[in-house]
């Protein structure tokens, strides 16, 4: 009887356990959304600062940027899927993020290397947005009751970088100027890269 009761509560635990994934999916995407809402609150106050543009240009500028990075993970989508893998669209993606807020931490007034480093920020975040998701959807079978608390751990993480991403920002920008909040952001996303 002890045997059997010893039994099912080691089953209980196992169906708990996540898998090993959950990890990875959790700290990239927190790290990704920390980085990529960075420069979603600042992007419009940068722009002015730097390149002089007016509000209805920056604003402009932010509406494209935020457009463009909703459009684009369907192209990341179809590269995941069918052409490069999930796991390197994970770290393709990081890596160009990473590289484009490094540009921006060089508080470069030259408007080509902005507009480089919004581009690779872009197609960082479309390449690497599904792929987290993806990698951790697979790793549930059909049915798995663990599915749910693994998803809203991962979302968890992703609400986790995106509200520390304002209070970050705006405290190292006070503090050191405006080129740490996007080395801060571009040193988180190349550790996560290693972890990957």
């Amino acid at each position: 009887m002890m045997l059997m009761e010893r039994s099912m509560e080691t089953k209980s635990k196992d169906l708990q356990k996540q898998p090993k994934i959950l990890k990875l999916a959790f700290i990239t995407a927190m790290s990704e959304r920390f980085g990529y809402y960075i420069i979603g609150f600042m992007l419009v106050l940068y722009a002015k600062h730097f390149y002089n543009l007016d509000d209805k240009a920056a604003f402009a500028l932010f509406a494209l940027f935020t457009a463009l990075g909703y459009l684009t993970p369907t192209i990341g989508g179809y590269l995941a899927d069918n052409i490069v893998g999930i796991k390197r669209c994970l770290g393709i993606g990081l890596l160009c993020e990473a590289v484009g807020y490094y540009l921006l931490a060089m508080h470069n007034s030259n408007p080509m290397i902005f507009n480089i480093a919004m581009g690779t920020i872009i197609v960082g975040a479309g390449i690497f947005k599904t792929a987290p998701t993806n990698m951790l959807g697979r790793a549930y079978k059909p049915n798995d009751p663990r599915i749910d608390s693994g998803f809203t751990l991962f979302y968890m993480g992703i609400n986790v970088g995106s509200f520390s991403s304002g209070i970050v920002s705006g405290s190292l920008l006070k503090l050191y100027g405006w080129h740490m909040p996007f080395l801060v952001a571009g040193i988180g996303l190349r550790k996560c890269n290693n972890i990957n």
